[in-house]
């Protein structure tokens, strides 16, 4: 046997045995997406969100933002309300998601934007879940923006979990012999059972502060900028906005104002610019609501499922007012 046929058939082997490796990647890819991605948090919460959208001519109050509104905010004490915020989310998802709903011709009264006092830290600026994600909002979120958002230059990884979102997740097949335990999801709400008050708060909020704040800018220029953006967003599709901070432990305000961290300045730079673009919005300050109350509380800053419910009752009382208010006017 010559050696150039011996090469062919060493060749032949090889192109066949990637042939093979391809089309067992991508039935692999294809079992992950149609069997077992059903089952993340995130494309639950899409899925969701469009089968009530579809039956709902307008939706009263639709809720964005990161875990403080995931978990603060229940619709089920909110009539016509959905909670679209996911864990560790940036208005520069926030605002892609909210420009799909609006392009769509789903219609919104009103957008409750979270303004919390870390929520434009530069150290949240890469979305800590974007592996979780990244497979659905490549679909509707430009290249460039992508890059941008979950800060993919850090990683060599992004183009296969954008098209191949079994990678790294190979754990999760066994969904397909055994359903995962859920989590508890109730319009976009998930259930937070932890208790801050059976904790040592004060060490606790301080590791916080730490974890969180030190050699952080306040002001991203990366989430800002989007944060702007969906302010014009709203403007343009006639949607009214509502500020919210959420409530926060007095440990967690006491820490940051030990550090400097100021309350009346932060916000007075952010709404000096919301002011360049919006007429017309309302602002509700839950900060300091609940700061004789830590047993409300699932650590220094988010409240568990009781707090959440008591919490949604006084929000839905407080909008109910507002939209009085705001259909007279």
């Amino acid at each position: 046997m010559s050696s150039s046929t011996s090469n062919f058939k060493i060749g032949l082997r090889g192109l066949v045995f990637l042939i093979v490796l391809a089309l067992l990647i991508l039935i692999i890819n294809v079992i992950y997406i149609n069997h077992v991605l059903i089952y993340n948090t995130v494309y639950r919460q899409d899925a969701l969100f469009w089968d009530f959208a579809a039956e709902d001519g307008e939706i009263g109050f639709l809720i964005v933002g990161d875990s403080h509104a995931v978990v603060d905010v229940n619709p089920e004490f909110i009539p016509n309300s959905w909670n679209l915020a996911t864990n560790g989310e940036k208005y520069g998802k926030s605002y892609f998601k909210l420009k799909r709903i609006l392009e769509s011709g789903v219609k919104i009264k009103y957008v409750l934007l979270e303004l919390d006092m870390h929520t434009f830290l530069t150290n949240f600026d890469a979305d800590p879940n974007w592996q979780n994600d990244l497979y659905m909002v490549k679909e509707f979120v430009p290249y460039i923006d992508l890059r941008r958002i979950y800060d993919l230059n850090s990683t060599n990884f992004f183009f296969v979990e954008m098209y191949f979102p079994f990678f790294g997740h190979t754990d999760e097949f066994l969904y397909l012999f055994k359903k995962p335990d859920l989590e508890i999801l109730h319009k976009g709400w998930i259930r937070d059972e932890r208790n801050f008050s059976a904790k040592d708060m004060k060490e606790a909020t301080y590791q916080k502060y730490l974890s969180v704040y030190v050699n952080q800018s306040r002001i991203s220029d990366i989430s800002f900028p989007y944060f702007i953006r969906t302010l014009r967003l709203l403007e343009k599709h006639d949607v009214k906005a509502i500020f919210i901070t959420y409530p926060v432990s007095s440990f967690y305000a006491d820490v940051l104002e030990e550090n400097g961290v100021v309350k009346e300045d932060h916000y007075g730079f952010i709404f000096s610019k919301i002011n360049e673009i919006v007429d017309e919005y309302h602002y509700l300050d839950y900060y300091s609501l609940y700061f004789d109350h830590p047993d409300y509380f699932s650590d220094p800053d988010h409240l568990h499922w009781q707090g959440a419910a008591i919490f949604s009752k006084k929000l839905n009382a407080d909008l109910l007012l507002l939209d009085k208010v705001s259909e007279s006017e």
